[in-house]
């Protein structure tokens, strides 16, 4: 049972990492030129932000939004609307 607790979490993680790794991807090319450096300091910036969830945003036609006051409202109703199920 641990194990396989244990497993998900390990793809879990690794599952994050990748899409992380491949969001930074078009940092890493300066035209027709690789940089490394930009590429790594996108990496810390993505995980710099994902560790500060309360200052992630989300852009629309009338600018930047924040993410999670939005995020709630629609999720509690939908689980109250599953409850009532």
């Amino acid at each position: 049972m641990l194990s396989e607790v244990l497993k998900i979490g390990v793809k879990f993680i690794i599952s994050a990492l990748g899409i992380v790794f491949v969001g930074a991807l078009p940092s890493l090319f300066n035209g027709m030129s690789l940089d490394f450096s930009s590429y790594i300091n996108q990496i810390v910036t993505a995980f710099s932000q994902l560790l500060n969830p309360g200052q992630l945003v989300y852009i629309e036609k009338s600018g930047e939004r924040p993410l999670f006051p939005h995020l709630f409202a629609p999720y509690f109703y939908s689980m109250i609307e599953l409850d009532e199920s």
